[in-house]
């Protein structure tokens, strides 16, 4: 060897892995790969629903056709100095208007502040606050649309002593007393201290004088296990329905993960004389709860999803076989498909004139949640907004039949989701209409009857 010279010595080159000699090895491998991917795509998908359902990372909101929105007021009947004194609803979470008198049913609280104290579905639940005795004493309000009157019905057999923290309501009207005096059967969610409860109320209409729009006799209380975190529900019958569960967990740790987990750990639960059962199961937050005309669909708003779940009960499913007659056969749900809105949604309204559907929400979550922390007095400035939503099969030209002029209007920006168009029709930062949680139309009563331009009702259910 020359000097100055090196050597190297070179190792035998590696053979690459064989493919065939261990199949399990590779199926494994593919498994984690395609688990890691699946799991990294979903977490990044979980982050931006977030973002976006919640307006954690959204600017500053800018009303949008909010101008025209009034309050509704009523009268106490008791006099002051002579005057009667005029109380502003507030707290109205829910309302439902019945169509054929054009009557809207509210349930409205006596004072919001007592929702920083005890609201359980706030996870505020501070019961032995000594001023809740005297708060809680929510109302049932009737208001009279044509004629721009309202007042808050009384209660007849209503115990005094017990709690009313009503939340979600329904009208269910029996077609055969349909001309009697007992019309309408009222079934509103009560929070009392004692658990979440359904009251059951048959509303008689008032005798036409000025100040009386009725009253509703205190009928009974259904209250079970399964009926836990009750949202709002849906009447199928004078002693039937369907109600949400807007959480599995009431408060702690659980309830936390649920939250901000955004888990499907809610569930529907079908209520009747026959039988009570889990209608459906795995909804993230099952909130408000509606029905078309025919209830061949039922619509569930998926508070920490921002989405519309849509389901079809088994009775109305063709393929049902004829020997399923019990009460879990026919009334069990089937899930048909989910339409993503985009924020935090609340109640659903389904209007029977124009076969769409409007939803409350709130556009920046989280100011409602701190709005629950502020100190007494502070109000709860929370912005959110009302989205319309249509098939997109569904031709346009039914909202200009029936002069709904609010109907046309769309924020720019509004896109297509696939078979359904979501258009932002009204918007607020919360300095005027504050927290919307319910809006409805009396478009039937109002064209059948007068002809005159539709109008929608809302409902902020915590100012």
């Amino acid at each position: 060897m020359a000097s100055g010279a090196t050597s190297t010595t070179r190792s035998p080159r590696a053979s690459p892995p064989s493919t065939g000699s261990s199949p399990v090895k590779s199926i494994v491998l593919g498994i984690v790969v395609a688990y890691g991917a699946s799991y990294l795509m979903g977490a990044v998908q979980f982050v931006q629903d977030m973002v976006q359902d919640t307006g954690i990372l959204r600017g500053e909101i800018v009303s949008f056709n909010h101008e025209g929105c009034s309050p509704v007021a009523f009268s106490s009947g008791k006099k002051n100095q002579g005057q009667e004194k005029t109380i502003w609803l507030e707290g109205c979470e829910d309302v439902h208007v019945h169509q054929k008198s054009g009557l809207a049913f509210a349930a409205c609280a006596k004072d919001v502040e007592s929702r920083k104290v005890w609201y359980p579905p706030a996870v505020k639940l501070c019961k032995d606050d000594p001023r809740l005795d005297e708060w809680l004493k929510d109302h049932v309000v009737v208001y009279d649309i044509e004629n721009d009157v309202a007042q808050a019905i009384d209660l007849v057999g209503f115990p005094a002593e017990v709690d009313r923290v009503f939340h979600g309501l329904d009208i269910f009207e029996d077609s055969s007393t349909a001309n009697g005096s007992t019309d309408l059967t009222l079934l509103v969610i009560n929070h009392r201290r004692t658990g979440s409860v359904v009251e059951v109320f048959e509303y008689t209409r008032g005798n036409g004088e000025q100040d009386s729009l009725g009253s509703a006799r205190y009928v009974e209380t259904i209250e079970s296990e399964l009926i836990k975190t009750p949202n709002d529900l849906l009447a199928t019958g004078k002693r039937s329905f369907y109600v949400t569960n807007d959480h599995y967990y009431k408060e702690g740790f659980w309830r936390n993960i649920e939250v901000f987990g955004r888990r499907s750990w809610s569930d529907v639960v079908y209520a009747s004389p026959e039988a009570t059962f889990v209608a459906y199961n795995g909804i993230a937050s099952a909130n408000g709860i509606t029905a078309n005309q025919n209830r061949t669909l039922i619509y569930i708003s998926a508070f920490h999803g921002g989405s519309l779940e849509i389901f079809r009960p088994a009775y109305a499913n063709p393929s049902l076989s004829p020997e399923k007659k019990t009460v879990q056969d026919l009334y069990r749900l089937d899930f048909v498909e989910s339409v993503k809105l985009g924020f935090t949604n609340d109640n659903v309204f389904y209007d029977t004139l124009t076969n769409s559907l409007l939803i409350a929400g709130h556009s920046k979550m989280m100011k409602l949640a701190d709005g629950f922390e502020e100190p007494e007095g502070a109000p709860m400035q929370s912005p959110s907004k009302v989205v319309h939503v249509t098939r997109n099969w569904v031709q346009q030209q039914p909202f200009e039949r029936a002069s709904a002029s609010w109907l046309s209007l769309s924020r720019a920006g509004d896109q297509p989701r696939d078979r359904y168009t979501v258009k932002t029709v009204l918007e607020d930062n919360g300095m005027g209409v504050n927290g919307i949680s319910t809006a409805t139309t009396a478009a039937l009563y109002r064209r059948r009857a007068f002809g005159k331009e539709d109008m929608m009702l809302i409902g902020t259910g915590f100012s």
